[in-house]
């Protein structure tokens, strides 16, 4: 009898199924997949993070100002997303997303504007590359109003709980995790690179 089961389950993971590069989860509607749209691309969510650590361990006494600024972004991309032709912008948040993570690995004093500047474009660019397949104008603008809130909130409550790690070990594991993320965008760019030559 198991083994009747894994034959079965074996058989049912060769199943081709619709690949697509931003797919929505079935069932929850627009707006829900909006919200987890930034969490379920890998891209999306590097950036996510590198930017939320830096923002929590360089700029802590105006923890709001940045994902402001971010939010500031966010929208023209969004907007554009809607308007235009959908662009690829991975190959340009994943380089964003290393520059971030190195700079809060590294931690060197980072002027406040360079920061703002790193919020800005990162949100400018997740925006674009948030576009929903196939969608209708209404259900486009719901998830991209998910994603707009999404992303904000994830990013301004991971920048915020950085500021919160105040002790010199909660500070190495703030470094240890953005040296992490930089090796995963620096991962993914290399699968990147990789398919393209494949």
């Amino acid at each position: 009898m198991n083994t009747r089961i894994c034959a079965i389950a074996l058989l049912l993971t060769l199943v081709p199924a619709t690949a697509l590069a931003h797919a929505p989860i079935r069932g929850i509607g627009d707006f829900y997949n909006g919200i987890l749209h930034p969490l379920m691309v890998p891209a999306h969510l590097i950036v996510l993070i590198a930017l939320g650590l830096l923002i929590g361990q360089q700029m802590a006494d105006r923890i709001t100002l940045a994902p402001r600024v971010f939010m500031a972004g966010l929208l023209p991309g969004l907007a554009a997303a809607t308007l235009l032709p959908v662009f690829d912008c991975e190959p340009f948040l994943l380089p964003a997303a290393l520059a971030c993570a190195m700079a809060c690995a590294l931690k060197p004093a980072v002027k406040p504007v360079l920061i703002l500047l790193a919020a800005a474009l990162c949100g400018l660019l997740l925006g674009m590359d948030s576009a929903p397949a196939d969608l209708p104008l209404r259900g486009r603008l719901m998830s991209l109003g998910g994603t707009f809130i999404g992303a904000s909130l994830s990013l301004f409550y991971l920048a915020l709980l950085c500021t919160k790690a105040r002790r010199p070990w909660q500070q190495v594991g703030i470094r240890v995790v953005a040296s992490w993320t930089a090796a995963s965008a620096l991962l993914v760019l290399a699968l990147r690179l990789l398919s393209k030559k494949g």
